[in-house]
């Protein structure tokens, strides 16, 4: 006597050869694919406030750059000031400006209005940043350093970094979906 599988049942072929797929089942397709695109939405929001947290520090911080630029700057001339040199406080805030590109402006005005030195670059700032300090450098006299930077490196790199990130997010999540 022969015993016989019935029909409906499947038996594996051999142990090297996979079963082959089942069909998908196009019924839940709507939700695969809304589940997915909830699940992208989430992580691109997500992400989005990490970057934007981290460009707002990145702005803090250089804006404090900034500033010590002119507490710096305002040291070295206040020193020449003091000697009654005003050809090197003149010099230095024109090579300083051309020698940092991010500088658009950079000028040196004594309390009575008289300019000690002004550098300015040809293009005007896309994102500006200005920031200005007092330094005393005698009983009486006084000098105004007033500096604008450009932020646009900071905000190129802040969106760049945000595509990166979506499409970085949208494969991530497409291969998964492969796996799912």
């Amino acid at each position: 006597m022969t015993i016989c599988a019935p029909s409906s049942v499947r038996w594996p072929r051999s142990g090297l050869i996979p079963e082959p797929m089942a069909e998908p089942n196009l019924r839940f397709a709507p939700m695969y694919w809304g589940g997915m695109s909830l699940l992208f939405l989430i992580v691109v929001l997500a992400g989005v406030f990490v970057i934007a947290q981290q460009h707002q520090q990145q702005l803090q911080e250089a804006r404090r750059h900034a500033q010590g630029e002119l507490n710096l700057i305002g040291l070295l001339a206040r020193e020449s000031l003091r000697k009654n040199d005003y050809q090197t406080v003149e010099n230095f805030i024109r090579s300083w400006g051309q020698e940092h590109e991010e500088v658009v402006m950079l000028k040196a005005i004594t309390a009575n209005g008289f300019v000690l030195g002004h550098y300015r670059r040809e293009q005007p700032a896309n994102y500006p940043h200005t920031a200005s300090k007092w330094v005393q450098y005698s009983y009486t006299g006084s000098l105004h350093l007033e500096l604008e930077k450009d932020f646009q490196r900071l905000h190129e790199q802040f969106w760049l970094l945000l595509l990166q990130f979506a499409l970085g997010s949208f494969l991530f999540l497409l291969a998964l979906g492969q796996y799912v």
